[in-house]
């Protein structure tokens, strides 16, 4: 669990400058307690990691604990109850941008010939961001 709790960290200090205070209140544990799990000293707990997730209600956080699964972490809320022909349209286009975000992405790293962590970190969240996409679009045309 410990790159969870550093993409914890990540979203709520460094991204959303959450009050980590707040959070903490939010959750129902004294700060230090909370702290603890973010500094990896102690490992957060399925029933705390359902709470943060519904206080924090990040993707990245879901596709984490998805991964090396055959699953993919999708905004339920985005798909409308009754898809109609413009939002699925409207899905396969920010399905073709995306995935000439990837294209961008591998031919930007490859400019050096190589690709380091960072741009394959890059890479795979721009992939990550189709698959998802892909599958909203599913769930689209499988409410029509």
């Amino acid at each position: 669990m410990d790159k969870f709790s550093e993409l914890v960290h990540q979203i709520l200090v460094n991204e959303d400058n959450h009050s980590l205070k707040n959070i903490a209140h939010d959750m129902g544990m004294k700060y230090d307690t909370f702290y603890a799990r973010l500094v990896k000293r102690v490992a957060f707990k399925p029933s705390e990691i359902r709470i943060l997730l519904g206080l924090i209600p990040d993707l990245r956080l879901i596709s984490y604990l998805l991964e090396k699964t055959d699953y993919i972490a999708v905004d339920s809320m985005a798909v409308p109850e009754n898809a109609d022909e413009g939002d699925i349209s409207d899905g396969v286009q920010e399905l073709v941008v995306q995935a000439a975000d990837v294209l961008k992405a591998v031919r930007l790293a490859l400019n050096d010939q190589k690709i380091d962590h960072l741009e394959n970190r890059k890479i795979m969240d721009e992939i990550d961001e189709v698959e998802r996409t892909l599958a909203l679009l599913s769930l689209r045309l499988s409410s029509k």
